[in-house]
């Protein structure tokens, strides 16, 4: 016993790394489970997720690491099925926290067991097959992954398709904010369309080193290595954004809720309708779109940061339904839009008048009701064609030109 304790063990680099990778996301996640309690459903499929991912990078360094115990542990290789259904399903519950899923749901987690048991089924596989690709014998590929193929390829395609409707969820999720918030840079879940994104490059990668391998080229790395990998570091990733912006996303979904709640809502009907979707009568629209054209310019509410539907529904006494409707009618732009572009115009005035040209730039945004400096600069380019600082310094040099004018070039008024 005492020998084998003091055995000398002997890793590779990639292992070591794995190992603290592995370390410290189960840090990362514990710290997040005690953090994240106000949605249970979505911290479980992320706990499943992160288990999959665990696993799937424990046998990449066993089989690293223990070569002999490689053709026996490649059963596990079938759990990459569960992780496109694990994004989706957490994904859905973090746009939609109130909405049930799917009743047959647990039928998108059967074709990994079916996978699994016909790779049981085959073994051993035969090590020559004409009707199977071949490939060079080395670390990366040998003939038992080979035949593999199909097995490998249902799996990526299965964690690619997911990927993408739940890139689809999130932008639909996205339009909704849009409908009610003036800021999204804390609640539109971009890291977790990153991690999607970062499947979905994965899968890539994987097809992309798997016909190199498959045509005689070694690799350090496999497809299926890639897979073992990419998503631990995604999972990490996923804690560490989750620890910064999933209680901020969180508060604000009894807002979110509002919002699906009133695009369900069904009008009554009435010949005097605009649209066919609208509960509101032509006139009350128009009545309403003047009342909150006079209170935008009036009251300025779009100076407030973190502005949202329901708050100037509140100012004007009238429904967040009706107020989001009436701006899509008649402006044509959602909520989000309505009011940056308000803030634009503050922006511009501001970058215009002399008194305020020892504001920086970010200051003005601020001023006008942007909360983040990266919104203000992307907001104000899409309107105005150019950034801010552009914006000043050519109203600064327009300012010079008539300044130092010829005096034969200036009009002066006949007396």
């Amino acid at each position: 016993m005492t020998q084998w304790l003091y055995q000398p063990l002997q890793l590779h680099t990639v292992s070591l790394m794995l190992m603290g990778l592995l370390v410290t996301a189960v840090m990362l996640y514990v710290v997040l489970w005690s953090l994240w309690r106000q949605n249970k459903a979505a911290l479980g499929w992320f706990g499943a997720l992160s288990t999959v991912c665990a696993v799937l990078a424990l046998f990449y360094l066993v089989q690293y690491e223990k070569p002999e115990w490689r053709q026996q542990l490649y059963t596990l290789v079938s759990l990459q099925m569960w992780l496109g259904p694990m994004l989706y399903f957490f994904t859905l519950k973090m746009v939609m926290p109130a909405q049930p899923l799917p009743r047959l749901w647990w039928l998108h987690l059967l074709p990994a067991m079916c996978l699994a048991l016909l790779w049981w089924l085959q073994w051993p596989a035969p090590y020559s097959n004409p009707s199977l690709w071949s490939c060079i014998e080395d670390f990366s590929c040998n003939q038992s992954y080979a035949d593999r193929w199909l097995h490998r390829l249902s799996a990526w395609l299965s964690i690619g398709f997911y990927s993408g409707i739940s890139l689809q969820q999130l932008r639909r999720h996205r339009q909704r904010l849009m409908q009610q918030h003036s800021d999204l840079d804390r609640i539109q879940l971009q890291w977790l369309r990153l991690l999607c994104q970062v499947f979905i490059a994965a899968v890539l990668l994987s097809f992309g080193s798997e016909l190199l391998v498959l045509a005689g080229f070694p690799l350090y790395i496999s497809g299926a290595g890639i897979q073992a990998l990419a998503p631990l570091l995604s999972v990490f990733m996923l804690s560490y954004f989750g620890l910064r912006q999933l209680p901020l996303q969180l508060n604000t979904q009894s807002g979110v809720g509002l919002t699906e709640t009133a695009a369900n809502v069904q009008p009554a009907p009435s010949p005097e309708r605009k649209y066919q979707t609208s509960s509101l009568t032509r006139q009350a629209a128009e009545q309403l779109w003047h009342e909150l054209t006079e209170f935008m310019h009036s009251q300025k509410p779009y100076l407030e940061a973190g502005l949202k539907i329901a708050e100037l529904a509140q100012q004007l006494d009238q429904t967040p339904h009706h107020v989001s409707e009436t701006i899509n009618g008649h402006a044509g732009l959602s909520f989000y839009d309505f009011i940056n572009n308000y803030r634009v115009d503050e922006a511009a005035r501001l970058l215009l008048n002399k008194k305020y040209d020892h504001w920086s730039v970010t200051d003005v945004g601020f001023q006008s009701g942007f909360n983040s400096n990266s919104t203000f600069f992307a907001q104000f380019k899409k309107r105005m064609r150019q950034t801010p600082r552009q914006f000043r310094e050519q109203r600064q040099q327009v300012a010079a030109s008539c300044d130092f004018a010829k005096p034969e070039d200036q009009r002066w008024p006949q007396s």
